[in-house]
Formats: structure tokens, C-alpha cells, sequence
């Protein structure tokens, strides 16, 4: 980005921060102002949000927020439509019995439910890499409520895990500009531990070809990506833990 004088200057997550808030709070600010400013309507409310995770801390729900909220913390806060919370097996059952009365529909993957116009997406942590994620789970801050958040690399394997499940081009193409976004303003933090840790999650998936063949095509765009953003040094290398995928 270039400064007032023209000159370009290292981008920065603090500039993209609203003052005096963190990241998920900027996220979640901006989805509320900006979306009445451009759709007529608030994408979420930050009341709404702040009884939604006081809810479920009073019920001692384990779960961690993931997503585009939870990018917030990582990168550079952007609005968006839902707050995706991640609840363990066990809970789901209770946060149903909680927010019954906004559910709006769901699947094995996910419920969806319409706080009073603050609409939260809970998905089930049914995979290994799912309940890892809730086990590495953050602290933070939102709004005075404790909450808990994804850590960068269990939101990478997360992000990474959604790009070949969507069906629109436009929402692939975000998930790999969120991906691409946390490496970028993580670069410092992310080691080749890390990255041999999401590769290991998601060959934890492979079962048949196809599974086979979007791992293959995850990794290398990945490893493309890391090469672009000067990560070279912490690419994946198939040899050095095991085979890539299975024969």
C-alpha cells in the first residue's frame, strides 16, 4: 500500500483495524454498519452476537468461533453475513435445545439459525481435525465477552477443507483469498511445523482417488501460493512425513 506520500510501504493487519477494537470486533462491526449502508439491512448485530456467545458460555458449550469472524483476528477484518461457530459432538444437542426457536434449517454439516436477524451457522465438530481445532481454540475478547477462536492453523485447514466443497466459483475464490490472507499477514508466526501439521490434517481425509486428487490439488496450490508470499522455505514436502497419499 502507499503512504501519503506516495511511496509504498509494508502492509500491515493494525492498519485495517477500527480504533480502539480487535479484529473479530472490527469484523463484526463492519458487517453491521457497512451492511445497512449498502443492503438496507445489518448483516449481523453486535448485540445479537454478544447474547449469542454469553449464551453459550452461561451453558458451558464447548465450541470456537471459525470462518470469516474469526479471520478477523488473523487478517484483515472484512464484513461478511454469519458468524460460524464450531460446538463439540457432545453439544449439539443442547445449543438445538438453546436456539430452537431461530432455527431455520440444517444438515449433518450444518444449522443454520436467524438470531432476531443475526444469523449463526453451528457446525458439529465430527472430524479429528475438527476436534483438534476446538482443543487449540484461542482466548479473545469480544466486546467484554470471553469467547474462544479458532487458532490460524486450525482456520487454514479449515479454509483449505471448504475450497473443493463449493460449488460457486465466487465463494472458492474468497476462501482461497482468505487462505492467502492469513499466510500473508502470518508470515512471521507460520513455520514448516505448521504447515506439515495442515498437511497431515487434510491427507487425514484421504480415503479414495478423488479425495486423493483434491488433496494433490490443495497441496500444490498451497505450496504455489507459499513460493508467491516469499514461504518457499516452509513448503510441504511429500517425502519428509510419510507419503503424500495413499497408494
Amino acid at each position: 500500500m502507499r503512504n501519503d506520500e506516495g511511496s509504498w510501504v509494508e502492509e500491515r493487519r493494525s492498519d485495517y483495524l477500527l480504533p480502539g477494537i480487535n479484529g473479530v470486533e472490527t469484523c463484526l462491526t463492519l458487517s453491521q454498519e457497512y451492511g445497512a449502508l449498502f443492503w438496507g439491512r445489518k448483516l449481523m448485530e453486535r448485540e445479537k452476537v454478544r447474547a449469542i456467545l454469553q449464551t453459550l458460555n452461561e451453558e458451558h458449550i464447548r465450541y470456537a468461533i471459525i470462518g470469516a469472524v474469526a479471520l478477523g483476528c488473523y487478517a484483515a477484518p472484512r464484513a461478511t453475513q454469519d458468524i460460524d461457530v464450531l460446538v463439540s459432538r457432545e453439544d449439539i444437542p443442547r445449543v438445538q435445545r438453546l436456539f430452537r426457536q431461530y432455527y431455520l434449517r440444517g444438515t449433518a454439516v450444518v444449522m443454520v439459525f436467524d438470531v432476531e436477524g443475526t444469523r449463526m451457522d453451528v457446525m458439529p465438530a465430527n472430524l479429528r481435525m475438527k476436534r483438534a481445532a476446538l482443543d487449540n481454540a484461542a482466548d479473545v475478547l469480544v466486546y467484554d465477552v470471553p469467547a474462544k477462536v479458532v487458532s490460524v492453523r486450525d482456520l487454514l485447514v479449515l479454509k483449505l477443507l471448504a475450497i473443493p466443497e463449493r460449488p460457486e466459483l465466487d465463494k472458492r475464490r474468497q476462501d482461497e483469498a482468505d487462505v492467502t490472507a492469513l499466510l500473508r499477514h502470518n508470515a512471521n508466526e507460520i513455520t514448516r511445523e505448521d504447515i506439515r501439521y495442515i498437511a497431515n490434517s487434510l491427507r487425514g481425509l484421504v480415503f479414495m482417488s478423488d479425495d486423493a486428487r483434491k488433496y494433490q490439488d490443495l497441496m500444490r496450490w498451497l505450496d504455489e501460493t507459499l513460493g508467491l508470499l516469499g514461504m518457499a522455505d516452509r513448503r510441504y514436502e511429500k517425502g519428509e512425513n510419510g507419503p503424500a497419499v495413499p497408494p
